[in-house]
């Protein structure tokens, strides 16, 4: 069984190299496509391992916006495209694992799912008028 790995980021280039740094000694250097809105901020794309691609074209993306789901596709797109995988998992640049490589590619092992999911409201969000959203 593999995994892959999908980034988004926008900023902090130093955050996104520490994500993928954990991620290559937990999953002995899987493939990673990596979304950053260069738009936003610049990034040394020659600063990260060979296991990362970076999505040549990126979409600018704005937070809470349906810009994010599109510039999801593309980076999972360019993943499967590149390596296909069993598994993938979706992170921005500040998420951080919280088990260990070998917890989480047990529990998928063992999985009666194919996929896991999880949402949570955006505080205020409701409250916003139309055009805000």
């Amino acid at each position: 069984m593999n995994i892959g790995f999908v980034i988004l980021s926008h900023r902090d280039p130093g955050m996104l190299q520490r994500l993928v740094s954990r991620l290559n000694r937990s999953f002995d250097s899987p493939p990673i496509v990596c979304h950053h809105d260069t738009h936003q901020m610049s990034i040394d794309s020659e600063r990260f391992p060979s296991n990362v691609q970076f999505v040549a074209r990126p979409i600018r993306t704005r937070w809470g916006h349906v810009s994010l789901v599109h510039a999801f596709r593309i980076a999972l797109r360019q993943l499967y495209e590149w390596r296909p995988t069993d598994w993938f998992v979706f992170l921005s640049a500040n998420d951080y694992p919280v088990k260990s490589g070998s917890q989480i590619l047990a529990e998928l092992r063992e999985s009666p799912f194919d996929a896991y999911l999880d949402h949570r409201p955006i505080p205020g969000y409701a409250d916003l008028p139309p055009a805000a959203k």
